[in-house]
């Protein structure tokens, strides 16, 4: 029987994003090694009252699409984090497979734009 080996990075970048359409931004991630790409981040779901939500991310990058289901909280006009965990079977490319999270954390100053820090690890199981 063959070994499995899992790879795991620890990544650290840098979103940038806008909001395009009701629910839904696109951007960038940089300095992200693996992740840099274009993102979009489609919510879900959303409280008003909590400033809670649920998203499907997804990055596209040069080696495939990484796709997370991710939990945020949101502030008008200030601090938000998002948590989410890598969904292997949504991925594409490299990504097929993939297990982890990222968090992006950051702020908005108009509910338009935002930077975020994205960290987290990703780890691609390989026979």
């Amino acid at each position: 029987m063959a070994a499995t080996t899992s790879t795991c990075y620890h990544v650290h970048g840098t979103l940038r994003t806008q909001v395009v359409a009701a629910g839904e931004t696109r951007g960038t991630i940089t300095q992200g090694g693996p992740l840099n790409g274009t993102t979009q981040d489609q919510i879900t779901s959303f409280n008003s009252s909590t400033g809670t939500y649920t998203a499907l991310f997804q990055d596209t990058t040069e080696n495939g699409t990484l796709a997370t289901r991710d939990n945020g909280q949101f502030s008008p006009n200030g601090p938000f984090v998002e948590n989410g965990v890598v969904d292997g079977s949504a991925s594409t490319g490299g990504f097929v497979g993939a297990t982890g999270s990222l968090t992006f954390s950051g702020s908005t100053p108009d509910g338009i734009h935002f930077t975020a820090t994205v960290t987290g690890v990703i780890c691609k199981i390989s026979l």
